[in-house]
C-alpha cells in the first residue's frame, strides 16, 4: 500500500513538499523503526492535493514541489501529479528516493545510495541494487540534476564502501555531490553511531573522487529540523 499523506510548505524556499507512505525497501537501519511518521495518518485524495498546489502557486508563488517518503516513486499517482505540476510551470523534484524507479518530468533527484557492493546492498535492504545503479546512470545521462547521500555505518557501510560509492559516482561525473550522514542507532541492532573523526575520514576518502562532499552527524532523530509548516 502506498499513498500521499502530508503536505508541507517552506516560505523561505518557496517550496511545497508532498510526503508518501510506504517503501519498496526493507532497510534494517531505517529510522522509521525508531519513530514512525505514519501514526494516525490517512490517505489524501487527488481532489484535495491538486487544488492546494494551484492555490499555493497563485497565492504563495511557490516555484517547486518536492516529493518525499517513504519512497515517493511507489505512489501510483506520482506521475499524474508531476504532469500537473509541470503544466503549472513549476518544477518537480524527487526530494528523496532510493533510485529504483525513474519518473518522467522530474527536474532533479536526491538519491539515497545504500551501498554499491551487491551483497551488502541486498543484506541492508532486501533488494538488489542493479536497477538503482542503472537508473542513476540513466538519469544523469538524461540531464536530470542529481544529488546523492549515504549513511555511514561503522563496520557495515564503512570507509571502504563510502570510497566505492564515490568512485561509482565519479565514473559518471566528479561533480555529482555526495552527502555523508552519520548513522543514528536503531534499537536492537549491533551498529554504533560513528565518531566525528570517522565521518571526516569518510569525507576525505570520498573527496579523492568527488569535488563536493558534505556531512552531518546527529545524536538522535529529533534533532533533524526541516523548517517547514504542515498545511494538509
Amino acid at each position: 500500500m502506498s499513498f500521499f499523506y502530508k503536505l508541507t510548505y517552506s516560505g523561505a524556499q518557496k517550496r511545497l513538499s508532498i510526503y508518501n507512505w510506504g517503501c519498496n525497501f526493507n532497510c534494517k537501519i531505517c529510522t522509521y523503526k525508531i519513530r514512525s511518521p505514519y501514526a494516525g495518518e490517512v490517505p489524501l485524495e487527488m481532489k484535495q492535493i491538486k487544488p492546494l498546489i494551484k492555490r499555493m502557486y497563485e497565492e504563495q508563488k511557490i516555484n517547486k514541489v518536492h516529493f518525499l517518503g517513504g519512497e515517493p516513486t511507489t505512489n501510483p499517482y506520482l506521475s499524474e501529479l508531476v504532469d500537473f505540476i509541470n503544466l503549472l510551470g513549476l518544477t518537480a523534484h524527487l526530494g528523496h528516493t532510493n533510485g529504483t524507479n525513474l519518473i518522467a518530468g522530474v527536474s532533479s533527484m536526491t538519491i539515497s545510495i545504500k551501498a554499491v557492493t551487491a551483497n551488502l546492498h541486498l543484506d541492508y535492504t532486501g533488494v538488489s541494487n542493479k536497477r538503482v545503479l542503472e537508473n542513476i546512470s540513466i538519469a544523469y545521462k538524461n540531464g536530470i540534476t542529481i544529488k546523492t547521500n549515504t549513511v555511514f555505518i561503522p563496520n557495515y557501510v564503512d570507509l571502504e564502501e563510502i570510497a566505492k560509492i564515490a568512485n561509482f559516482l565519479s565514473s559518471l561525473s566528479p561533480d555529482i555531490p555526495l552527502h555523508i550522514i552519520g548513522y543514528i542507532p536503531v534499537p536492537g541492532l549491533p551498529f554504533r553511531k560513528p565518531h566525528k573523526k570517522e565521518i571526516l575520514e569518510a569525507v576525505k576518502r570520498a573527496m579523492n573522487s568527488l569535488r563536493t562532499v558534505t556531512w552531518s552527524l546527529f545524536s538522535k532523530i529529533e534533532e533533524i529540523n526541516y523548517k517547514s509548516k504542515r498545511i494538509l
